[in-house]
């Protein structure tokens, strides 16, 4: 049975990837891609077009960290090596947070992969009890 922790971050690195599918942000057309369209088109020509995460240079920083992030799910952290895989995921998980934050937009991808960022880093947290200020204390 999956824990809380890696159902968020499983759920995280899949909307991260998914986000890469939808639109990043929009560009106005030029006017050299204005001359070479159809008469047809130009009637009424396109104001923009929307440019997915597949065509910008963060799809490969993305899809890596998303990635190594489910993938540090299959090592199981010993005390000897629980910092190493710690910092692992939560480095990674926090990349696929500050990617989006750093190419912030109103779109569909941006949105997704912010959710599917802070899923992740929230997974990551879960996981190593970083983010648990109760743990240990006992009721009384």
């Amino acid at each position: 049975m999956l824990s809380r922790a890696e159902i968020a971050t499983l759920v995280g690195m899949t909307l991260c990837v998914a986000s890469l599918f939808l639109t990043w942000k929009r560009e106005p057309v030029s006017q050299t891609l204005l001359h070479s369209m159809p008469a047809t088109l130009i009637i009424n020509p396109p104001s923009d077009f929307a440019v997915i995460g597949f065509g910008l240079p963060l799809r490969w920083p993305l899809t890596f960290c998303a990635v190594l992030c489910g993938a540090s799910l299959l090592a199981v952290p010993k005390p000897s090596n629980r910092a190493r895989w710690a910092a692992i995921h939560i480095t990674s998980a926090a990349l696929c947070l500050l990617i989006p934050v750093a190419r912030f937009a109103l779109e569909a991808g941006v949105m997704v992969a912010l959710v599917g960022g802070a899923l992740a880093l929230f997974g990551a947290l879960e996981r190593f009890g970083l983010g648990d200020t109760n743990r240990g204390k006992v009721d009384a």
